[in-house]
């Protein structure tokens, strides 16, 4: 594919989903460099981001863990398949946003502002400040437009998680609201085996069996009168032999390899 080809393929995507565009913009805006964050010593996600492309973007894979069970569910997928950007409510908070009185407030104060005024029943959140595996923060908040909820996001593209957001974007959430915390849940389930599948749903700390039975919370995996899943022997002790090879672990049993599955859009 030459680069005409590439460039009528990107310009496709943008125009079929806007919101792709105004994310990628969000993971790649310059968002400073704050005088005490780390960054110039491990870098900040926006300098990270920079030189990423659509097909970058959207080539990551959805959810991943390393050799060390961190599991990874990547942002851009996670809020692509939740949200959708709402330009025209954009363009009156950014008219707003730019008047006289407002123009040298920083953008957490407008944000705070804006929705105060619009008060939702859904109040302001940081995904930093609970479990989160996001491979970066966002932090945002709700308010009411004409008798629907909407969403104000900032990205955290900084290295010190106390500074470095970006401007901030309106978007609605599919569904409800709330489905916009699903960032602590994940499936965790077999490939490449022979014999019955493994698999583990994990939601929000709840932890069910492929069937749909609840099993327990995270870290009380043993209610009694249900058979243990042989994953729930790798959650509890963290026992799964690493394939570097394949750069999966193993199956508890040996037969095929365990992948993470990013949860589900709505």
């Amino acid at each position: 594919m030459n680069n005409d080809d590439i460039v009528e393929e990107i310009n496709s995507i943008i125009e079929c989903d806007p919101t792709v565009e105004v994310l990628i913009g969000m993971l790649t805006e310059n968002t400073g460099r704050a005088m005490m964050d780390s960054g110039d010593a491990y870098g900040r996600n926006w300098e990270r981001n920079q030189g990423k492309d659509i097909r970058a973007f959207m080539n990551a894979p959805e959810a991943s863990i390393d050799k060390y069970g961190c599991i990874n569910i990547d942002l851009f997928h996670f809020l692509r398949q939740r949200i959708e950007f709402m330009p025209e409510i954009q363009a009156e908070f950014d008219e707003w946003a730019n008047t006289e009185e407002n123009k040298s407030e920083n953008w957490y104060s407008l944000m705070s502002e804006w929705c105060e005024r619009r008060k939702s029943e859904y109040g302001g959140f940081n995904s930093y400040n609970g479990e989160c595996l996001l491979s970066q923060t966002i932090q945002g908040d709700f308010f009411e437009h004409e008798d629907e909820t909407y969403l104000m996001l900032q990205i955290h593209g900084g290295a010190d998680v106390r500074g470095g957001y970006t401007a901030p974007k309106i978007f609605s959430v599919y569904e409800e609201p709330y489905f916009i915390f699903d960032w602590d849940s994940y499936t965790i389930q077999s490939v490449g085996r022979e014999a019955d599948p493994v698999w583990l749903d994990v939601r929000n700390g709840d932890v069910s069996d492929m069937e749909g039975n609840y099993i327990g919370g995270h870290y009380t995996l043993d209610r009694e009168g249900v058979e243990r899943d042989p994953l729930l022997d790798w959650l509890d002790s963290g026992k799964l032999e690493w394939d570097e090879d394949k750069s999966a672990f193993k199956a508890p049993d040996g037969d095929g390899w365990i992948e993470v599955v990013a949860p589900q859009s709505y």
